[in-house]
Protein backbone atom coordinates (compact mmCIF):
# COMPACT_ATOMS: atom_id res chain seq x y z
CA UNK A 1 0.00 0.00 0.00
CA UNK A 2 2.85 2.44 0.52
CA UNK A 3 2.93 5.36 2.79
CA UNK A 4 -0.89 6.33 3.55
CA UNK A 5 -0.55 10.03 5.13
CA UNK A 6 -4.09 9.91 6.85
CA UNK A 7 -3.33 7.09 8.67
CA UNK A 8 0.18 8.77 9.63
CA UNK A 9 -1.73 11.87 11.14
CA UNK A 10 -4.09 9.56 13.32
CA UNK A 11 -1.13 7.68 14.26
CA UNK A 12 0.18 10.63 15.89
CA UNK A 13 -2.65 11.35 17.17
CA UNK A 14 -3.08 8.09 19.49
CA UNK A 15 -1.90 8.15 23.05
CA UNK A 16 -1.85 5.95 26.32
CA UNK A 17 -4.58 6.75 28.20
CA UNK A 18 -4.84 3.96 30.27
CA UNK A 19 -3.23 3.29 33.91
CA UNK A 20 -1.78 0.71 35.39
CA UNK A 21 -3.56 -2.30 36.86
CA UNK A 22 -2.62 -5.06 39.51
CA UNK A 23 -2.33 -8.55 38.44
CA UNK A 24 -0.86 -10.45 41.06
CA UNK A 25 -0.01 -10.14 44.58
CA UNK A 26 1.72 -11.76 47.17
CA UNK A 27 2.95 -12.02 51.01
CA UNK A 28 5.66 -13.53 52.75
CA UNK A 29 5.02 -14.20 55.94
CA UNK A 30 9.05 -15.22 57.13
CA UNK A 31 9.98 -12.52 55.82
CA UNK A 32 6.98 -9.63 56.06
CA UNK A 33 7.73 -8.68 52.16
CA UNK A 34 4.60 -8.09 50.33
CA UNK A 35 4.69 -7.86 46.62
CA UNK A 36 2.22 -6.10 44.33
CA UNK A 37 2.63 -6.69 40.29
CA UNK A 38 1.26 -4.35 37.45
CA UNK A 39 0.45 -5.00 33.71
CA UNK A 40 3.57 -2.66 32.89
CA UNK A 41 5.79 -0.35 34.93
CA UNK A 42 5.03 2.04 37.31
CA UNK A 43 5.91 4.90 39.28
CA UNK A 44 5.15 5.01 43.47
CA UNK A 45 3.01 7.45 44.09
CA UNK A 46 2.11 7.29 47.42
CA UNK A 47 2.47 4.28 49.73
CA UNK A 48 -0.24 4.75 51.88
CA UNK A 49 -2.50 4.44 49.14
CA UNK A 50 -1.55 0.55 49.19
CA UNK A 51 -3.84 -1.50 51.72
CA UNK A 52 -4.06 -5.55 52.42
CA UNK A 53 -7.57 -5.97 53.23
CA UNK A 54 -9.25 -9.56 54.62
CA UNK A 55 -12.31 -10.30 55.84
CA UNK A 56 -12.64 -9.23 58.84
CA UNK A 57 -9.95 -5.86 58.59
CA UNK A 58 -7.74 -4.25 56.56
CA UNK A 59 -4.25 -2.76 57.21
CA UNK A 60 -3.11 0.28 54.99
CA UNK A 61 0.95 0.50 54.74
CA UNK A 62 2.12 3.42 56.78
CA UNK A 63 3.91 6.44 55.10
CA UNK A 64 7.35 5.21 56.31
CA UNK A 65 7.20 1.74 54.72
CA UNK A 66 10.28 0.61 52.74
CA UNK A 67 10.14 0.05 49.28
CA UNK A 68 12.75 -2.14 47.73
CA UNK A 69 12.39 -0.46 43.88
CA UNK A 70 13.81 2.69 44.29
CA UNK A 71 12.71 3.20 40.83
CA UNK A 72 10.64 2.51 37.95
CA UNK A 73 9.30 -1.20 38.10
CA UNK A 74 6.24 -3.55 37.34
CA UNK A 75 6.49 -5.29 40.94
CA UNK A 76 6.47 -2.90 43.96
CA UNK A 77 7.85 -4.94 47.02
CA UNK A 78 7.03 -3.38 50.51
CA UNK A 79 9.07 -4.45 53.74
CA UNK A 80 7.18 -4.46 56.58
CA UNK A 81 7.96 -2.77 59.72
CA UNK A 82 6.69 -5.58 62.59
CA UNK A 83 3.82 -3.86 63.75
CA UNK A 84 2.73 -3.73 60.45
CA UNK A 85 3.36 -7.04 59.19
CA UNK A 86 2.05 -8.40 62.54
CA UNK A 87 -1.63 -6.60 61.72
CA UNK A 88 -1.39 -8.36 58.72
CA UNK A 89 -0.49 -12.43 59.77
CA UNK A 90 -3.32 -11.65 62.10
CA UNK A 91 -5.99 -11.09 59.73
CA UNK A 92 -4.33 -14.25 57.45
CA UNK A 93 -6.62 -17.14 59.35
CA UNK A 94 -9.75 -14.90 58.46
CA UNK A 95 -9.73 -15.96 54.82
CA UNK A 96 -8.16 -14.68 51.57
CA UNK A 97 -6.78 -11.10 51.46
CA UNK A 98 -6.69 -8.79 48.77
CA UNK A 99 -5.06 -5.85 47.71
CA UNK A 100 -6.89 -2.61 47.22
CA UNK A 101 -5.67 0.68 46.15
CA UNK A 102 -6.47 4.71 45.95
CA UNK A 103 -6.53 6.07 42.60
CA UNK A 104 -3.03 7.42 41.64
CA UNK A 105 -1.20 5.42 43.90
CA UNK A 106 0.99 4.46 41.25
CA UNK A 107 1.72 6.32 37.27
CA UNK A 108 2.70 4.97 34.62
CA UNK A 109 5.36 5.98 32.13
CA UNK A 110 2.87 8.40 29.74
CA UNK A 111 1.50 9.38 33.41
CA UNK A 112 -1.55 7.60 33.63
CA UNK A 113 -2.52 6.84 37.39
CA UNK A 114 -3.97 4.07 38.10
CA UNK A 115 -7.78 3.58 39.11
CA UNK A 116 -8.69 2.76 42.49
CA UNK A 117 -8.94 -0.80 43.32
CA UNK A 118 -11.53 -2.47 45.57
CA UNK A 119 -11.31 -5.17 47.74
CA UNK A 120 -12.75 -8.23 47.43
CA UNK A 121 -11.49 -8.43 43.75
CA UNK A 122 -10.10 -10.65 41.19
CA UNK A 123 -6.59 -10.43 42.51
CA UNK A 124 -6.08 -12.87 45.71
CA UNK A 125 -2.97 -12.20 47.49
CA UNK A 126 -0.82 -15.46 47.99
CA UNK A 127 0.50 -16.40 50.87
CA UNK A 128 4.30 -17.46 50.47
CA UNK A 129 6.06 -19.72 52.69
CA UNK A 130 9.98 -19.30 51.30
CA UNK A 131 11.99 -17.02 53.08
CA UNK A 132 12.94 -14.97 50.26
CA UNK A 133 10.77 -13.46 47.61
CA UNK A 134 10.85 -15.64 44.53
CA UNK A 135 10.17 -12.71 41.70
CA UNK A 136 13.36 -12.83 39.66
CA UNK A 137 14.62 -9.49 41.38
CA UNK A 138 17.47 -10.22 42.95
CA UNK A 139 17.85 -7.83 45.84
CA UNK A 140 20.74 -7.41 47.82
CA UNK A 141 18.30 -7.07 50.92
CA UNK A 142 17.72 -10.59 50.58
CA UNK A 143 20.91 -11.99 48.95
CA UNK A 144 23.31 -10.18 51.61
CA UNK A 145 23.88 -13.49 53.67
CA UNK A 146 23.91 -15.82 50.64
CA UNK A 147 27.43 -17.60 49.59
CA UNK A 148 27.93 -15.56 46.29
CA UNK A 149 30.37 -16.78 43.85
CA UNK A 150 31.71 -13.36 41.17
CA UNK A 151 32.09 -13.73 37.34
CA UNK A 152 34.15 -11.41 35.32
CA UNK A 153 32.82 -9.66 32.51
CA UNK A 154 34.06 -12.09 30.17
CA UNK A 155 31.37 -13.04 27.69
CA UNK A 156 32.25 -14.28 24.27
CA UNK A 157 29.30 -12.90 22.87
CA UNK A 158 28.36 -9.48 23.99
CA UNK A 159 27.87 -7.74 27.56
CA UNK A 160 23.92 -8.15 27.39
CA UNK A 161 24.24 -11.94 27.14
CA UNK A 162 26.28 -11.88 30.74
CA UNK A 163 26.38 -13.84 33.73
CA UNK A 164 27.12 -11.76 36.93
CA UNK A 165 26.88 -13.71 39.59
CA UNK A 166 26.07 -17.29 41.23
CA UNK A 167 24.00 -17.42 44.65
CA UNK A 168 23.40 -20.20 46.71
CA UNK A 169 21.48 -19.73 50.26
CA UNK A 170 19.41 -22.18 52.43
CA UNK A 171 17.17 -22.74 55.41
CA UNK A 172 15.62 -26.06 57.11
CA UNK A 173 13.07 -26.26 54.14
CA UNK A 174 14.68 -24.82 51.05
CA UNK A 175 17.81 -24.40 48.68
CA UNK A 176 17.57 -20.68 47.58
CA UNK A 177 19.69 -20.58 44.03
CA UNK A 178 19.89 -17.42 41.83
CA UNK A 179 21.72 -16.58 38.68
CA UNK A 180 21.93 -12.94 38.65
CA UNK A 181 22.60 -11.77 35.28
CA UNK A 182 21.26 -10.76 31.55
CA UNK A 183 20.29 -12.68 28.43
CA UNK A 184 18.99 -11.54 25.58
CA UNK A 185 17.03 -14.08 23.12
CA UNK A 186 19.01 -16.29 24.37
CA UNK A 187 18.71 -19.13 27.29
CA UNK A 188 20.65 -19.70 30.27
CA UNK A 189 21.07 -23.38 32.39
CA UNK A 190 22.02 -24.41 35.79
CA UNK A 191 23.67 -27.92 36.40
CA UNK A 192 23.12 -29.07 40.27
CA UNK A 193 25.67 -32.15 41.53
CA UNK A 194 23.64 -33.13 44.88
CA UNK A 195 26.35 -35.68 45.96
CA UNK A 196 29.89 -34.43 44.44
CA UNK A 197 32.44 -37.80 43.98
CA UNK A 198 29.30 -39.51 44.46
CA UNK A 199 27.98 -42.60 42.35
CA UNK A 200 24.67 -40.49 40.83
CA UNK A 201 23.90 -38.16 38.33
CA UNK A 202 25.41 -38.01 34.51
CA UNK A 203 28.26 -35.99 33.07
CA UNK A 204 27.35 -36.32 29.44
CA UNK A 205 23.95 -34.53 28.46
CA UNK A 206 24.65 -34.51 25.06
CA UNK A 207 21.34 -36.69 24.26
CA UNK A 208 19.41 -35.47 26.71
CA UNK A 209 15.78 -35.64 26.43
CA UNK A 210 15.18 -32.06 27.73
CA UNK A 211 17.31 -28.84 27.13
CA UNK A 212 19.78 -30.61 25.12
CA UNK A 213 22.41 -28.08 24.65
CA UNK A 214 25.73 -29.82 24.01
CA UNK A 215 26.64 -29.85 27.42
CA UNK A 216 29.70 -32.15 29.17
CA UNK A 217 31.48 -32.17 32.10
CA UNK A 218 35.40 -32.48 33.05
CA UNK A 219 35.30 -31.24 36.40
CA UNK A 220 36.35 -33.84 38.71
CA UNK A 221 34.06 -35.43 40.80
CA UNK A 222 30.91 -33.16 39.21
CA UNK A 223 28.00 -35.27 37.31
CA UNK A 224 24.72 -33.48 36.80
CA UNK A 225 21.99 -34.80 38.85
CA UNK A 226 19.49 -31.70 38.11
CA UNK A 227 19.11 -29.33 35.37
CA UNK A 228 17.08 -25.47 35.37
CA UNK A 229 16.48 -23.84 32.48
CA UNK A 230 15.15 -20.77 31.44
CA UNK A 231 13.93 -19.81 28.06
CA UNK A 232 14.70 -16.02 27.44
CA UNK A 233 13.67 -14.26 24.67
CA UNK A 234 11.54 -11.46 25.65
CA UNK A 235 8.61 -13.22 24.30
CA UNK A 236 5.10 -14.78 25.69
CA UNK A 237 6.60 -17.77 24.76
CA UNK A 238 9.28 -17.26 27.60
CA UNK A 239 9.47 -19.59 30.29
CA UNK A 240 11.50 -22.13 32.91
CA UNK A 241 11.57 -25.20 34.31
CA UNK A 242 13.43 -28.09 36.84
CA UNK A 243 14.52 -31.59 35.82
CA UNK A 244 15.82 -34.31 37.63
CA UNK A 245 18.63 -36.11 35.27
CA UNK A 246 17.32 -40.17 35.36
CA UNK A 247 19.93 -41.09 32.47
CA UNK A 248 22.41 -39.68 30.00
CA UNK A 249 18.94 -39.99 27.57
CA UNK A 250 16.13 -39.08 29.89
CA UNK A 251 14.92 -36.97 32.90
CA UNK A 252 11.78 -36.10 34.92
CA UNK A 253 10.25 -33.19 34.97
CA UNK A 254 10.08 -31.62 38.48
CA UNK A 255 9.30 -27.89 37.80
CA UNK A 256 5.90 -28.27 39.77
CA UNK A 257 7.77 -29.08 43.20
CA UNK A 258 10.25 -25.97 43.22
CA UNK A 259 9.52 -21.87 43.15
CA UNK A 260 10.86 -19.73 40.54
CA UNK A 261 10.50 -17.07 38.66
CA UNK A 262 12.71 -14.95 36.47
CA UNK A 263 12.90 -11.31 34.84
CA UNK A 264 13.75 -12.15 31.23
CA UNK A 265 12.39 -8.18 29.79
CA UNK A 266 15.30 -7.07 32.34
CA UNK A 267 12.03 -5.15 34.26
CA UNK A 268 14.50 -5.30 37.52
CA UNK A 269 17.93 -3.74 35.77
CA UNK A 270 21.25 -4.78 37.14
CA UNK A 271 19.16 -6.75 39.95
CA UNK A 272 17.20 -9.06 37.36
CA UNK A 273 18.14 -12.99 37.21
CA UNK A 274 16.22 -15.99 38.10
CA UNK A 275 15.45 -17.24 41.67
CA UNK A 276 14.95 -20.53 42.83
CA UNK A 277 13.32 -22.11 45.72
CA UNK A 278 14.08 -26.14 46.05
CA UNK A 279 12.73 -28.33 48.84
CA UNK A 280 15.76 -30.17 50.32
CA UNK A 281 13.24 -33.17 49.79
CA UNK A 282 13.15 -33.09 45.95
CA UNK A 283 17.02 -32.82 46.08
CA UNK A 284 17.44 -35.55 48.25
CA UNK A 285 14.53 -37.56 48.79
CA UNK A 286 15.02 -38.31 53.01
CA UNK A 287 12.10 -35.99 54.24
CA UNK A 288 11.81 -32.21 54.81
CA UNK A 289 14.95 -30.49 55.76
CA UNK A 290 16.45 -33.98 55.94
CA UNK A 291 19.88 -34.18 53.60
CA UNK A 292 22.85 -36.83 54.39
CA UNK A 293 25.43 -36.57 56.73
CA UNK A 294 28.06 -34.19 55.07
CA UNK A 295 25.94 -33.42 52.38
CA UNK A 296 27.61 -31.03 49.69
CA UNK A 297 26.11 -29.16 46.24
CA UNK A 298 28.09 -28.42 42.88
CA UNK A 299 26.68 -25.95 40.80
CA UNK A 300 27.62 -24.71 37.34
CA UNK A 301 25.54 -22.39 35.00
CA UNK A 302 26.15 -21.08 31.25
CA UNK A 303 24.46 -19.19 28.26
CA UNK A 304 23.20 -20.82 25.74
CA UNK A 305 21.79 -19.78 22.08
CA UNK A 306 18.67 -21.48 21.16
CA UNK A 307 16.66 -22.70 18.94
CA UNK A 308 17.08 -26.88 20.05
CA UNK A 309 18.44 -28.68 18.65
CA UNK A 310 20.79 -26.58 17.06
CA UNK A 311 21.48 -24.75 20.04
CA UNK A 312 24.40 -25.43 22.56
CA UNK A 313 26.35 -23.66 25.55
CA UNK A 314 28.63 -20.66 25.00
CA UNK A 315 29.12 -17.03 25.39
CA UNK A 316 29.40 -17.44 29.19
CA UNK A 317 29.92 -19.79 32.07
CA UNK A 318 30.12 -19.39 35.66
CA UNK A 319 32.12 -20.27 37.38
CA UNK A 320 34.30 -20.05 33.81
CA UNK A 321 36.02 -22.78 32.77
CA UNK A 322 39.60 -23.03 33.50
CA UNK A 323 40.59 -24.52 30.05
CA UNK A 324 37.89 -26.11 28.19
CA UNK A 325 35.51 -24.40 25.28
CA UNK A 326 31.93 -24.51 25.65
CA UNK A 327 29.56 -26.70 25.53
CA UNK A 328 32.00 -28.39 27.72
CA UNK A 329 32.30 -27.34 31.49
CA UNK A 330 35.61 -28.04 33.00
CA UNK A 331 34.98 -25.93 36.56
CA UNK A 332 32.09 -26.31 39.04
CA UNK A 333 31.47 -23.97 42.41
CA UNK A 334 30.89 -26.59 45.51
CA UNK A 335 29.33 -25.77 48.53
CA UNK A 336 29.17 -27.32 52.14
CA UNK A 337 25.51 -28.02 53.35
CA UNK A 338 25.68 -30.07 56.77
CA UNK A 339 29.57 -29.45 57.97
CA UNK A 340 28.60 -30.81 61.39
CA UNK A 341 27.60 -33.63 59.97
CA UNK A 342 24.05 -34.26 61.77
CA UNK A 343 21.99 -34.85 58.66
CA UNK A 344 20.73 -31.09 58.65
CA UNK A 345 21.12 -27.90 56.44
CA UNK A 346 23.79 -26.49 59.03
CA UNK A 347 21.36 -23.25 59.46
CA UNK A 348 19.08 -25.61 61.46
CA UNK A 349 21.61 -26.91 63.94
CA UNK A 350 20.28 -26.87 67.39
CA UNK A 351 23.08 -26.15 69.27
CA UNK A 352 23.48 -22.84 66.45
CA UNK A 353 19.84 -21.49 67.64
CA UNK A 354 20.57 -17.88 69.82
CA UNK A 355 18.91 -17.94 73.22
CA UNK A 356 15.45 -16.63 73.37
CA UNK A 357 15.58 -12.71 73.83
CA UNK A 358 13.13 -12.44 77.39
CA UNK A 359 10.39 -10.26 75.12
CA UNK A 360 9.52 -12.41 72.19
CA UNK A 361 8.23 -15.76 71.42
CA UNK A 362 9.68 -18.63 68.87
CA UNK A 363 7.94 -20.84 66.57
CA UNK A 364 10.19 -23.95 65.90
CA UNK A 365 9.62 -25.98 62.93
CA UNK A 366 7.53 -28.88 63.30
CA UNK A 367 8.31 -32.92 63.12
CA UNK A 368 7.94 -34.94 61.37
CA UNK A 369 7.67 -32.79 57.79
CA UNK A 370 6.19 -33.87 55.65
CA UNK A 371 4.15 -36.16 58.14
CA UNK A 372 0.80 -38.45 57.26
CA UNK A 373 -1.35 -38.38 60.14
CA UNK A 374 0.38 -36.31 63.09
CA UNK A 375 3.12 -34.01 63.18
CA UNK A 376 4.76 -32.38 66.51
CA UNK A 377 4.67 -28.59 66.42
CA UNK A 378 7.42 -26.87 69.14
CA UNK A 379 7.16 -23.39 70.45
CA UNK A 380 9.00 -20.98 72.84
CA UNK A 381 7.51 -18.27 74.63
CA UNK A 382 9.75 -15.77 76.61
CA UNK A 383 9.19 -13.80 79.30
CA UNK A 384 8.87 -14.45 82.98
CA UNK A 385 4.94 -14.89 84.03
CA UNK A 386 2.20 -16.74 81.71
CA UNK A 387 0.84 -14.84 78.77
CA UNK A 388 -1.74 -15.53 76.19
CA UNK A 389 -0.67 -17.50 73.22
CA UNK A 390 -2.90 -18.65 70.08
CA UNK A 391 -1.03 -21.41 67.50
CA UNK A 392 -3.73 -21.83 64.70
CA UNK A 393 -3.45 -23.60 61.24
CA UNK A 394 -4.29 -22.36 58.55
CA UNK A 395 -4.02 -23.21 54.27
CA UNK A 396 -1.71 -21.97 51.49
CA UNK A 397 -5.22 -19.56 50.60
CA UNK A 398 -5.13 -18.16 54.44
CA UNK A 399 -8.06 -20.01 55.34
CA UNK A 400 -8.40 -21.13 59.11
CA UNK A 401 -8.08 -24.72 59.62
CA UNK A 402 -7.90 -25.54 63.30
CA UNK A 403 -7.08 -23.57 66.59
CA UNK A 404 -4.52 -25.94 68.95
CA UNK A 405 -3.37 -23.12 71.26
CA UNK A 406 -5.65 -20.27 72.65
CA UNK A 407 -5.17 -18.88 75.98
CA UNK A 408 -2.16 -18.14 78.77
CA UNK A 409 0.93 -20.25 78.22
CA UNK A 410 3.73 -19.99 81.01
CA UNK A 411 7.24 -19.10 79.71
CA UNK A 412 9.65 -21.56 78.37
CA UNK A 413 9.23 -24.37 75.52
CA UNK A 414 6.08 -26.56 74.50
CA UNK A 415 5.17 -29.03 72.34
CA UNK A 416 1.73 -29.81 71.17
CA UNK A 417 0.55 -32.91 68.32
CA UNK A 418 -1.51 -31.78 65.35
CA UNK A 419 -3.36 -34.76 63.73
CA UNK A 420 -4.22 -33.50 60.68
CA UNK A 421 -7.63 -32.99 61.21
CA UNK A 422 -9.43 -29.10 60.28
CA UNK A 423 -11.66 -27.43 63.88
CA UNK A 424 -14.43 -29.48 63.03
CA UNK A 425 -12.34 -33.03 63.76
CA UNK A 426 -12.25 -34.03 60.02
CA UNK A 427 -9.19 -35.28 58.10
CA UNK A 428 -7.69 -32.72 55.95
CA UNK A 429 -7.19 -33.17 52.65
CA UNK A 430 -2.84 -34.00 51.39
CA UNK A 431 -0.87 -30.40 50.84
CA UNK A 432 0.81 -27.50 52.34
CA UNK A 433 -0.47 -25.83 55.27
CA UNK A 434 0.88 -23.30 57.95
CA UNK A 435 1.22 -23.38 61.87
CA UNK A 436 1.39 -19.91 63.05
CA UNK A 437 1.91 -18.16 66.68
CA UNK A 438 0.47 -15.06 67.90
CA UNK A 439 1.81 -13.65 70.56
CA UNK A 440 1.61 -9.90 72.23
CA UNK A 441 1.16 -9.05 68.63
CA UNK A 442 3.85 -10.61 66.94
CA UNK A 443 3.13 -12.90 64.83
CA UNK A 444 5.18 -16.00 63.00
CA UNK A 445 4.68 -18.57 60.30
CA UNK A 446 5.90 -21.93 59.07
CA UNK A 447 4.71 -24.42 56.48
CA UNK A 448 3.74 -28.31 57.22
CA UNK A 449 3.55 -30.87 54.52
CA UNK A 450 0.58 -33.32 54.99
CA UNK A 451 1.49 -36.64 52.50
CA UNK A 452 -1.35 -39.23 52.10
Amino acid sequence: MGDVAELRVLADLLTDTIGPSVTASQYYPLTDQWLVTFDQTTTLLDVTGFTIAGQFGSVILPGGTIVLEPGPSVTKSFQLDTVTAAAVEAIIADGDMYPALTAGAVQDDNGNDNVALTAPGQVVIGVITTAMAIDGNIQTAEWDQAYSLADSNDSAWTASNEIDRLLAHWDETFLYLAIDGQVNANSWLLYIDVDPDGANGEADLTAIDAWERGASFTAPGFAADFQYGCYQHQSTFDGDGFWEILSPTTSQDRSGEITSAFDSFHNFGDNSGSELAIPWHTLYGLGEGQVPTGARISLVAAVTWDPDPDGELGGDSAPSNVAAALPTLDNVWTLTVDADNDGLPDVDDASAVPALPAASARLLPNSPNPFNPTTTIAYEIGGATASAVKLVIFDVRGRHIATLVDGPVEPGRHQILWTGRDQAGLPVASGTYFSQLQWRGQASTRPLSLVK
